[in-house]
């Protein structure tokens, strides 16, 4: 028997389990997305390698700022091939990352202003922070998909999560102690190859790590549009068709 839209919840394994499944089923395409998008912040991780401290720390903070606008372009590209992903269509790697530079500026500036928001609340007292990420889980996706405009990004995604925000902070939860999983497996092989070893780490992170998080707010996002509005995946693709 088919589930009503009132009896429909959403469900940390379920959560989990659909983006782990999407992620694994096109490792290969969102790993190459991942590192075409990050391929810069690469470079300058190497280039950064054996400088002198003060050169290494403005490079450092360059790089952070690199890897937050491209990390943005992550975010658009990989939307996108989520939604073709649930929707059963192939992955095209050139239409993900053109997706994803064409929602470069409302995405960048949505990330900025959810940084800002948890940031504060962590840093005031840390339970409104942790309140306003599960709040804004989806304003990402929303910008993507809906591109109402980025405070209006931030408004629907409040909406959207409402009444389910414990159980997107435990989906979080996962994903944040697996993220520390995956970045300490990986530093610890590689730990002994000094320099190179490092960029091995960080790129390998960023490439598995960055596909996987940008994967799950785009699950959260699409089950959520079906719990409360009946919106299956193929409605919300059709912006892009």
């Amino acid at each position: 028997m088919t589930a009503t839209r009132d009896e429909k919840k959403l469900e940390v394994g379920d959560v989990i389990g659909k983006a782990f499944e999407v992620w694994l089923k096109n490792l290969i395409a969102f790993a190459v997305i991942t590192l075409i998008v990050y391929s810069p912040v690469i470079l300058l991780t190497v280039l950064n390698q054996g400088s002198d401290p003060a050169s290494a720390q403005k490079m450092q903070l360059f790089t952070s700022i690199v890897q937050m606008a491209l990390g943005s372009v992550a975010a658009g590209a990989l939307t996108y091939g989520v939604l073709q992903a649930l929707r059963g269509k192939p992955i095209s790697i050139g239409e993900c990352i053109s997706t994803g530079f064409g929602r470069l500026l409302p995405v960048l500036g949505v990330s900025l202003l959810v940084g800002v928001c948890v940031g504060v609340g962590l840093v005031l007292l840390v339970v409104p922070g942790l309140i306003l990420m599960c709040m804004l889980a989806v304003a990402v996706p929303v910008a993507v998909v809906e591109k109402p405009g980025v405070m209006a990004s931030l408004s629907r995604s409040s909406e959207l999560t409402k009444g389910f925000k414990w159980t997107i902070f435990f989906v979080f939860l996962a994903l944040i102690l697996l993220g520390m999983l995956i970045s300490l497996v990986l530093a610890i092989p590689f730990a002994m190859m000094g320099t190179l070893g490092i960029v091995i780490a960080t790129s390998l992170s960023l490439v598995i790590s960055g596909a996987l998080q940008a994967a799950l707010p785009a699950v959260i996002y699409q089950r959520l549009r079906d719990i409360k509005e009946g919106a299956s995946v193929e409605d919300l693709a059709k912006v892009f068709d």
